[in-house]
C-alpha cells in the first residue's frame, strides 16, 4: 500500500466474518469468536486511540468489511474524527449495490482495494466457493469505475497468484483494463489456514510462474498500468529477463503498516506490524541468505511454500 510520508496509517481488522468462503483463504480460524464482527463500540475505541496518536489514515479489512452491519457508521465516524484517508479492502461483491458505493464515497472513502482472482467466471466462483461471486464482483467493479471521478485516490485490484489462476492472469488484467482498472497488486499465495488444507491444489512453484510473470510485466509496460508483485523473493525476481524488474517488487514501495485487531475472548485489542510479522513469523530465510546483497530488504519465503517445495530455487544475489 503506497502512501505519502506525511500520512500516518493504521489498518483495523473488523473480524474474519465473510460472505465468501475462498478455498485459498489464509486466515486461521482458531476460535468461534474469530468469525464475529467487531462491534462499533470497540472499533470506535480503536479509532479514538489512533486519532489521539496523530493517525490521519485508516484502512478497514477482515473478513469482509462491507457486510459489517455497522460499516456505514464506522466510516462516518472515522471521517468526522480526523481520518482524511480511508481505505476499504473488500472482495467487491457488495459494490453491486450502486447506492452503497456512492454512500461510501460520500462518507469519505478515498481508496477501494478489491480482491478478484480470475476473469473466468467458473474459476472465480470456484476459488471463492460462491456461485454468484463473479457476477457480483464484476458488477461491483463497474460501479466503482463509473464513480471513479469522485474517488479521491484509486481503485486497486488485488489478485492471489495460485496454481489454478496463474495462466489466466494476462486475460484477467486485460479484461479489467477494458472495464477501466489501472492498478494491480499480485500477491503470491500464502499456504496457511484453508490454503494449506488445499495446498496440493493451489501450490505453484516460483520456477513455474517466471515465464508468466515476465509476460505480465511486459503487458503492464505496454498498457502503462501500475503493477506490483508481493511475496516473491528477490532472488526469484532476479532471474527475470527484463529491464527494471525490481521496480515491480511490492515490498520496496509498501509503507510500514501497523494492524489493529480485536480478541473477543480476552476483550482487548492488540496491534502488530505486518512487515515484522511476515519477516519474523510467517516467512523464513536460509543460511546462504546472509551473503545476499539484498538480504536486508528481502522478507524471505512463506514457510508453507518451503514446506511444500523446499529451498532449491533460492540463492544469494552476490552482485
Amino acid at each position: 500500500m503506497i502512501m505519502p510520508d506525511k500520512r500516518k496509517h493504521i489498518e483495523i481488522n473488523i473480524g474474519k466474518a465473510c460472505n465468501n468462503n475462498c478455498r485459498f483463504c489464509n486466515n486461521v480460524i482458531e476460535r468461534p469468536s474469530d468469525l464475529k464482527f467487531v462491534e462499533f463500540k470497540y472499533v470506535k475505541k480503536q479509532l479514538d486511540l489512533y486519532i489521539k496518536k496523530g493517525f490521519n489514515s485508516v484502512g478497514f479489512l477482515g473478513g469482509e468489511f462491507t457486510v459489517h452491519p455497522e460499516a456505514i457508521k464506522i466510516i462516518d465516524y472515522a471521517k468526522k474524527n480526523g481520518f482524511n484517508y480511508i481505505y476499504i479492502v473488500s472482495n467487491g461483491r457488495s459494490y453491486k449495490n450502486a447506492n452503497l458505493v456512492k454512500n461510501f464515497i460520500d462518507l469519505g472513502v478515498t481508496r477501494f482495494l478489491v480482491s478478484f482472482h480470475s476473469s473466468d467466471r467458473d474459476l472465480e466462483n470456484y476459488l471463492t466457493n460462491r456461485n454468484d461471486a463473479y457476477d457480483e464482483q464484476i458488477a461491483g467493479i463497474k460501479n466503482l469505475v463509473i464513480n471513479s471521478k469522485f474517488i479521491q485516490e484509486s481503485i486497486s485490484i488485488n489478485i492471489v497468484i495460485n496454481k489454478l489462476n496463474y495462466k489466466y492472469l494476462i486475460s484477467t488484467i486485460l479484461d479489467l483494463y477494458k472495464i477501466g482498472i489501472r492498478d494491480f497488486r499480485l500477491n503470491y499465495i500464502c499456504l496457511r489456514g484453508r490454503a494449506w488444507d488445499n495446498a496440493q491444489e493451489f501450490n505453484i512453484k516460483f520456477s513455474e510462474f517466471l515465464v508468466e510473470m515476465r509476460r505480465i510485466i511486459l503487458l503492464a509496460e505496454k498498457l502503462k498500468i501500475h503493477l506490483a508483485f508481493g511475496d516473491i523473493p528477490f532472488c526469484i525476481i532476479n532471474k527475470l529477463n527484463c529491464q527494471d524488474k525490481f521496480k515491480y517488487v511490492g515490498e520496496l514501495i509498501d509503507n510500514v503498516v501497523d494492524v489493529s485487531t480485536f480478541n473477543y475472548d480476552e476483550l482487548k485489542h492488540f496491534q502488530f506490524n505486518w512487515k515484522e510479522v511476515k519477516r519474523n513469523d510467517l516467512k523464513e530465510k536460509f543460511e546462504f541468505c546472509e551473503q545476499c546483497i539484498l538480504n536486508k530488504l528481502c522478507e524471505g519465503v512463506w514457510k508453507g511454500y518451503v514446506k511444500m517445495n523446499g529451498c532449491q530455487e533460492f540463492e544469494a544475489i552476490l552482485k
